[in-house]
C-alpha cells in the first residue's frame, strides 16, 4: 500500500504493533490505528491542550482544524493524511473521527504522580515528625492537595466528566487511572494503620477510604480553581485529620462509624425529646425490635448494646429493659415467630403424612427461605452461639438456644425415617438434625447470591442423600 503521510507511514508492515488506545466507530465497532506517525500523537496533544487552556475560545468557534495544526505546528496536509475525510469500512472519518480519537486520548498523559510514591512520603513524612499522626497527615494532605492542585490529569478528569460521559473509552481510560490509586493509596493506608495497631471503623476500608480522600480532594481542588480564596492551603489537612481520627479505632473494638457520634446522637435525642415532651412509641415493643434489627444490621451483634437500640427505639434503656432484659431476649423474640412458623409447616407436613424424606427436603427449603427473608436474625443467633461455644456457656444465650432450637424441628422425621429404614442410623436423629440446619445456615450466609432453593439443594445433595439408604 501507498504511504499515507508526509513522514512515510507504511501501514503493511510484516509485524506491527498497535497504539493501546482504541476508540469505537459510529456503527459501535472498535478500531486500533497501527504504527501511528509521530504527529498523529502531537495533533492529539496539541488537542488536548487547547481543551485545557483555551476553553472560550472552543465554545465561541469549535475545536477546528486550523486550531488544532496552528498550536501543534504541523500542516493541514499531514492532519488530513492521520485522519482521511472519507469513510472507510464504517470507521468515521476526518474531523468526527479527530474529536473521537481526541476524546479517547484524553488521559493518555497518565494519571497523578501522587500515587506512584504515597506509601514512601508516608514513611519519609511520619518519620520526619517523630510519629506524631496529627503533623503528619497535615503535612502528606498538604502535599496530596498541592500536587493534585497543580497536576494537568486532575483537570483532564474534570474535563473527561464534563465533555466525554458518553464516551467510553475516555470513561474506561479514567477508571482505571482510579483503580490504580485507590489500589496503591489502600495499600500504603493498610500498612499505615496496621504500623499503629488500628483498624477502620465499620463500614470503611482502606479502599473505600481511598475513594473517600481522592474525591475530597479533587472536589476541594475544583472550588480552588473557581474560588481559591475559600480554599486555603491547610483545609485540606484538617479535613483529612478530623476524618481519620473518625473512622480509625486503635484500641480494636470492632466499632462502627456511628459510635463516634453515639455521645452527641444521645444528647441531641433527650434534648429534642424534652423540647417536644414526646411520648414512648404507641408500640415500644415493636419498636425495640424493629430497632434492634436494624442496629444488628449495621453493627453486628457482637458489638450492639442496648444503649444503641433504646435510642434508635425512641426509649431510654430502664423502659427496654422491662421489656427485655438482655440483648439475648431481644434475639429470642425476634426470631420466635419464624421458628413457630416453621414448626407449623412441620406438623402440617406430618397431618399430610409426607415421607420422613419429603418432610426433610421441605423444611431445608422453607429454613433457606427464612434465613434470606431474615437474614440479620439468623445472622444474630450464629453469632451467639459462637460466642457461646467460645467460652463459659452463658446463661441467657442457653436459653436463646433453647427457646430457638431449629434443629429439633426435623429431628422427630429424622427418627421416623431411621426407624422406617428410609435413612442410615449412622448417627442420632438430633445430630443428623444439627448438621442438616448449620449447612443450611452456612451455605445461606456464604452463597447469600444463589436462591434459597439452590441452596436447600446443595445441602440436600450432599448430606441428605448421604444418609438415605440405597434401594
Amino acid at each position: 500500500m501507498a504511504d499515507q503521510g508526509t513522514r512515510g507511514w507504511v501501514r503493511t508492515q510484516p509485524r506491527v504493533t498497535t497504539i493501546s488506545v482504541t476508540w469505537d466507530t459510529h456503527d459501535g465497532r472498535e478500531a486500533t490505528v497501527r504504527n501511528p506517525p509521530p504527529s498523529r500523537a502531537k495533533l492529539l496533544r496539541a488537542g488536548r491542550e487547547i481543551l485545557l487552556t483555551a476553553g472560550r475560545h472552543v465554545l465561541l468557534k469549535g475545536l477546528t482544524v486550523s486550531a488544532v495544526v496552528e498550536r501543534a505546528g504541523i500542516s493541514e496536509t499531514t492532519f488530513n493524511n492521520n485522519w482521511p475525510t472519507k469513510v472507510r469500512n464504517g470507521v468515521l472519518g476526518g474531523h468526527r473521527k479527530y474529536i473521537d480519537d481526541l476524546l479517547g486520548s484524553l488521559v493518555s498523559d497518565g494519571p497523578r504522580i501522587t500515587q506512584d510514591v504515597l506509601a514512601d512520603r508516608i514513611l519519609q513524612v511520619f518519620g520526619e515528625n517523630q510519629g506524631d499522626p496529627r503533623r503528619a497527615l497535615r503535612e502528606l494532605a498538604r502535599w496530596d492537595f498541592e500536587a493534585v492542585r497543580d497536576h494537568p490529569a486532575t483537570l483532564t478528569r474534570m474535563l473527561v466528566a464534563t465533555l466525554a460521559r458518553d464516551h467510553p473509552v475516555a470513561v474506561r481510560s479514567v477508571r482505571l487511572v482510579y483503580d490504580d490509586i485507590t489500589r496503591k493509596a489502600a495499600r500504603a493506608y493498610s500498612s499505615t494503620l496496621a504500623g499503629w495497631g488500628g483498624e477502620f471503623r465499620r463500614p470503611f476500608t482502606a479502599e473505600s477510604i481511598a475513594v473517600v480522600l481522592t474525591s475530597l480532594v479533587e472536589g476541594m481542588t475544583l472550588r480552588w480553581l473557581l474560588d481559591p480564596k475559600a480554599v486555603p492551603d491547610e483545609l485540606f489537612g484538617d479535613a483529612v485529620t478530623a476524618l481519620v481520627g473518625a473512622v480509625v479505632d486503635v484500641e480494636q473494638r470492632h466499632e462502627h462509624i456511628d459510635d463516634v457520634m453515639e455521645p452527641l446522637s444521645r444528647e441531641v435525642i433527650r434534648k429534642y425529646r424534652a423540647e417536644e415532651d414526646r411520648d414512648d412509641p404507641d408500640d415500644p415493643w415493636t419498636a425495640i425490635l424493629e430497632a434492634a434489627e436494624g442496629e444488628f444490621a449495621q453493627r453486628g451483634y457482637y458489638t450492639t448494646q442496648l444503649h444503641h437500640i433504646a435510642a434508635a427505639a425512641g426509649v431510654d434503656t430502664a423502659k427496654l429493659t422491662r421489656f427485655f432484659p438482655t440483648k439475648a431476649d431481644i434475639l429470642e423474640h425476634g426470631l420466635r415467630p419464624v421458628h413457630d412458623d416453621l414448626k407449623r409447616q412441620v406438623s402440617h407436613d406430618a397431618l399430610l403424612r409426607r415421607g420422613p424424606e419429603d418432610v426433610v427436603r421441605r423444611h431445608l427449603r422453607r429454613l433457606a427461605r427464612a434465613v434470606a427473608r431474615h437474614r440479620t436474625w439468623f445472622d444474630a443467633l450464629v453469632s451467639l452461639a459462637i460466642q457461646d461455644l467460645a467460652r463459659e456457656r452463658d446463661e441467657a444465650a442457653a436459653r436463646v438456644r433453647a427457646a430457638l432450637d431449629f434443629p429439633a424441628l426435623i429431628a422427630p422425621a429424622l427418627a421416623a425415617g431411621q426407624d422406617a429404614g428410609v435413612f442410615v442410623a449412622v448417627l442420632p436423629p438430633d445430630e443428623l438434625a444439627t448438621m442438616l440446619t448449620n449447612n443450611v445456615l452456612v451455605r445461606a450466609f456464604s452463597r447469600c447470591e444463589h436462591p434459597p432453593e439452590e441452596v436447600a439443594a446443595a445441602v440436600g445433595a450432599v448430606l441428605l442423600d448421604g444418609i438415605l439408604v440405597a434401594p
